[in-house]
């Protein structure tokens, strides 16, 4: 697989197309790299998504989406729903595949957590 060096702003500028930009409170977050406790914040006062540096550059091309993803959602006023972080996992993924599809990098990124999953589940 080719490795993607999309920076966050590419992903957010992609991915902000798919909005109803009026039925987003604050319009368009700024991202800003930040050191922090979590990998990313989406912060309402000012409208920013805050990235951890050393947790992006650790991530794989797919999961840098859906953290975007994921922040953006906050960023229109979409809050953690029934179920907390796993009905706000699936909500992103919803808007991958409405922005990307079941494109290359998803089906690599699966690919990877299931043979980290494979020794642990029966066959």
């Amino acid at each position: 697989m080719k490795i993607l060096n999309e920076t966050p702003q590419e992903i957010l500028d992609k991915v902000w197309k798919v909005y109803d930009e009026s039925k987003c409170r604050n319009g368009k977050p700024e991202i800003d790299f930040r050191r922090q406790h979590r990998t990313a914040l989406y912060w309402l006062r000012q409208n920013k998504i805050t990235i951890r540096p050393d947790s992006w550059n650790k991530m794989h091309p797919a999961e840098r989406r859906l953290t975007i993803i994921h922040e953006t959602l906050h960023a229109c006023g979409i809050p953690h729903r029934e179920g907390f972080r796993t009905s706000q996992d699936y909500a992103s993924l919803v808007v991958y595949n409405h922005v990307y599809g079941d494109d290359l990098v998803k089906r690599d990124w699966k690919y990877r957590i299931e043979q980290s999953l494979s020794r642990y589940l029966k066959r």
